[in-house]
């Protein structure tokens, strides 16, 4: 289709099983930059099963779906949701969901090997780096995006293992010790904007 027209482009002689593999492990990258996204602005899906999915990388299913007020990881706007579908749980169900099509791809890998002649070890290679695309280039597209955001959410120049602990424990923070009516999402990050000239460094390691 039109959203991966660029793959035939890029490399015009690749026969087929190349191109299908490159396909996949940038599905898996777009799935990745999606979710990081939604984690971003406190979207959550609210049904992310397979059949709300899409290959080139958009939200889709305006059904349940819903955007975080008062923090809640587990919050899931559908009734039928569980803790699967929750705002916190989306990087795990989307990684879930591309592990089952990469079954299927792998399926059509073989069968597509076979038509070009391809080795077993030569088939076998293109299904390894389909597989990789989830556990690979899935879960580093999705913290390399992931931790941008929570970098310039938090108004850091940089991000490192004690920027990614600051994180985890305002995570923690917001989650268990805010009070029964919890932190609104979105007010309390861009409160953080207004933080910097009150601090008795000058705000010496934030961002500008």
């Amino acid at each position: 289709g039109r959203d991966f027209a660029h793959l035939r482009l890029q490399e015009p002689e690749a026969p087929l099983s190349r191109l299908l593999v490159l396909l996949f492990r940038e599905v898996c990258e777009r799935q990745a930059r999606l979710v990081a996204e939604w984690l971003r602005v406190g979207y959550c899906q609210g049904n992310m099963n397979s059949d709300n999915s899409a290959l080139c990388g958009v939200t889709l299913d305006y059904g349940p779906f819903g955007f975080l007020e008062r923090f809640d990881p587990m919050h899931c706007p559908w009734v039928g949701g569980g803790a699967e579908y929750s705002f916190g749980r989306q990087p795990q169900a989307a990684a879930i969901n591309l592990s089952i099509l990469s079954e299927a791809w792998a399926d059509l890998l073989r069968a597509v090997a076979t038509e070009e002649g391809l080795t077993r070890a030569e088939a076998d290679e293109a299904v390894q780096q389909t597989r990789e695309g989830v556990s690979s280039v899935f879960v580093d597209a999705f913290h390399a995006t992931h931790d941008e955001h929570n970098r310039r959410k938090l108004g850091l120049v940089s991000w490192d293992d004690d920027a990614a602990e600051l994180w985890t424990s305002l995570f923690g923070l917001m989650a268990t010790r805010s009070g029964p009516q919890g932190i609104d999402f979105t007010v309390f990050f861009r409160s953080l904007g207004d933080l910097t000239n009150d601090l008795p460094d000058g705000g010496d390691g934030l961002a500008a």
